[in-house]
């Protein structure tokens, strides 16, 4: 099969599954929900932010040349948090295995 020894034994019939391989994949989706949450904000945050720099290039409160440094800057910000988030992730993963 593909080297899931747990999964392989369910696809052969074999439907027992052990409570701490239950138990990991249960922590793994709660902990994927939570990160789907945080996503779903910082995307928000991103389109609301995008909404607003429209409007004052619309309105001549800020030029296209004003626009690009602060979109470098806030994509270098967002960059910033999903590299400490990547670590916080890597470090949960390791403490759950």
């Amino acid at each position: 099969m593909n080297d899931t020894p747990e999964t392989d034994d369910l696809a052969r019939g074999n439907h027992v599954v052990p409570t701490e391989w239950a138990q990991q994949l249960e922590r793994e989706r709660d902990e994927a929900r939570e990160d789907l949450k945080h996503w779903k904000i910082e995307y928000e945050i991103v389109v609301s932010r995008l909404c607003g720099i429209k409007h004052e290039r619309d309105n001549g409160i800020i030029t296209e040349n004003e626009i690009i440094p602060v979109l470098r800057k806030e994509r270098d910000e967002a960059r910033e948090e999903v590299k400490r988030l990547k670590v916080i992730l890597d470090l949960i993963k390791k403490d759950t295995i």
